[in-house]
């Protein structure tokens, strides 16, 4: 009876790792150098764009855009989070997450991945083509149903009001929202796509949609230039 409780026991410490195992995970190609590219040219190409080709997104340029807003910085570790990312969070709590709507990128699925930090690679949410369902009845964010892929910011306000009180809503997390956002712009214009944004959206039905507990902030379409 012992021996099948451990095994028992061990089956569950190793499920997550089997969940996001095959098509579940994807694992996204190492982040490109951009180096090559100014940063002054990066703040004169970063755009916003709302109308997209059918072209779709490579993964690597997905993956460069990805990296950039929110991944993990040269394997750095801080004694609070584990983890040095690209952009600062008050408290290093990181409330905002990243979510990926795809319609049209080489290399994966259509469906609602969210973007794993640690492992550089997308979990698999959702299966399917739900771009149109992002921004149903939306007028204003309707430019997202024809990009290849759009970002949702995400945040869990709790996590920074648990530290920070009132200051944690109102100021440090749409500080960091804007860190993120802003770090996609640039990295998006670097690698040549371009960046629509868009704040009127139905957040409870998007937050319905992806199934998550935090509130959504923010859409951010990719694509390449018309």
């Amino acid at each position: 009876m012992k021996r099948v409780l451990v095994i028992l026991v061990s089956l569950l410490v190793l499920l997550p790792e089997f969940l996001l195992a095959g098509d579940d995970l994807v694992v996204l190609p190492k982040p490109r150098k951009l180096k090559a590219v100014s940063l002054e040219r990066a703040f004169n190409e970063a755009r916003t764009n709302r109308a997209y080709p059918k072209t779709p997104l490579a993964l690597s340029e997905l993956s460069d855009v990805l990296w950039a807003a929110g991944g993990r910085q040269s394997d750095r570790e801080d004694a609070v989070s584990g983890a040095t990312r690209t952009y600062p969070s008050a408290g290093s709590i990181y409330p905002v997450q990243i979510y990926v709507v795809i319609g049209a990128v080489t290399g994966a699925k259509p469906g609602i991945y969210q973007y794993l930090m640690a492992d550089h690679a997308m979990k698999l949410l959702k299966p399917g083509d739900h771009r149109e369902e992002l921004v149903k009845g939306s007028s204003e964010a309707g430019f997202a149903a024809r990009a290849p892929a759009t970002v949702l910011l995400a945040a869990d306000f709790r996590s920074s009001e648990s530290m920070f009180g009132e200051r944690g809503r109102l100021l440090y997390v749409p500080m960091e929202a804007g860190h993120v956002s802003q770090n996609l712009r640039l990295a998006a214009a670097a690698v040549g796509l371009r960046v629509g944004i868009a704040g009127e959206f139905d957040h409870s039905a998007a937050r319905t949609l992806l199934g998550i507990a935090e509130e959504p902030l923010l859409l951010l379409t990719l694509g390449h230039t018309p």
